[in-house]
């Protein structure tokens, strides 16, 4: 009898820091490890990946030794991180290919993503300063959705506003 395996490639193809999720391919393969030519009819390999199975249709397929990998299939989705920004994701799979002369195949794999970014690391300064206001200065390591200030060691909170960028400034009468 046949045997063989199945490969796992997950892609990170997208990050979206503001929703903190990244957008994720698994690519599934059965690979023939030893055995002869063999060549089936659909079958049905069942796919997961981040706790999303799929059962796909394999119209036939022909895993020999001259075509020792066979594409089963592919899942993308959005994963969400976790509120550090961090994530492990997994992807698996089973196939049993109906097929006397080949054994059924699994095979699972996990990858870390790249961490989002939750927090930015800003410094102000005083740029100018009048009797009734006060301007600051602002420059961050990254962008910047709101600035907030407090005049009241931090009992109350007012909004600059939304600024979208890495640097700039704001008065605070």
């Amino acid at each position: 009898m046949a045997t063989g395996h199945i490969e796992i490639s997950i892609v990170q193809n997208s990050r979206n820091i503001k929703e903190n999720y990244s957008n994720v391919t698994a690519n599934f393969y059965a690979v023939l490890d030893s055995g002869y030519v063999y060549s089936g009819y659909a079958t049905y390999p069942k796919l997961t990946l981040d706790g999303t199975t799929e059962t796909k249709t394999l119209s036939g397929y022909d895993l020999s030794s001259s075509n020792p990998r066979v594409f089963l299939g592919s899942i993308t989705k959005n994963v969400y991180h976790n509120a550090d920004g961090t994530k492990t994701v997994s992807a698996s799979a089973s196939w049993d290919p109906d097929n006397s002369y080949l054994a059924s195949m699994s095979g699972s794999t996990s990858k870390v993503l790249d961490k989002i970014p939750r927090y930015a690391t800003s410094v102000e300064s005083v740029k100018s300063k009048a009797e009734t206001s006060i301007t600051m200065d602002w420059s961050s390591d990254s962008t910047i959705d709101y600035i907030w200030y407090s005049k009241d060691n931090g009992s109350n909170w007012t909004a600059v506003g939304s600024v979208n960028a890495k640097s700039g400034s704001y008065t605070i009468s």
